[in-house]
């Protein structure tokens, strides 16, 4: 069945339904956002990562890694070694509408996660 995804951003499956990654791109600022969420992409999870790495092809040009930051937000007491939100900027994300994404590793809700690769925006799940 269909999610949607709560920021209006692309949602990749992780696993069997284990949850969903939530990535939105700003092309005019160059930053992009991601969000761990649960099987029903509807609830936060936090992950306990310091940060998560992300290689990232745009149609044309070479294959470039971000690195994605903890997000800490006082309203919903996540910190930063307890938080669903991580951002990173680049510049090489600038004008840019369309990439392929992969994650090296992540751990989410107690399992290693390896080479999770994405569209954006087509997404998967």
């Amino acid at each position: 069945h269909h999610h949607v995804a709560p920021h209006g951003g692309t949602l990749v499956m992780l696993g069997d339904h284990a949850g969903h990654l939530e990535f939105v791109l700003d092309a005019d600022a160059g930053t992009i956002t991601m969000y761990a969420l649960d099987g029903e992409a509807e609830s936060a999870v936090r992950l306990n990562s310091i940060g998560v790495a992300v290689q990232i092809t745009v149609p044309d040009k070479l294959a470039f890694n971000v690195q994605l930051r903890p997000v800490e937000n006082v309203l919903t007491g996540e910190t930063s070694t307890s938080t669903s939100q991580y951002v990173a900027q680049s510049d090489e994300l600038k004008g840019v509408f369309s990439f392929k994404g992969v994650l090296s590793e992540l751990a989410f809700r107690g399992s290693e996660m390896e080479n999770v690769s994405f569209s954006y925006p087509e997404g998967s799940g």
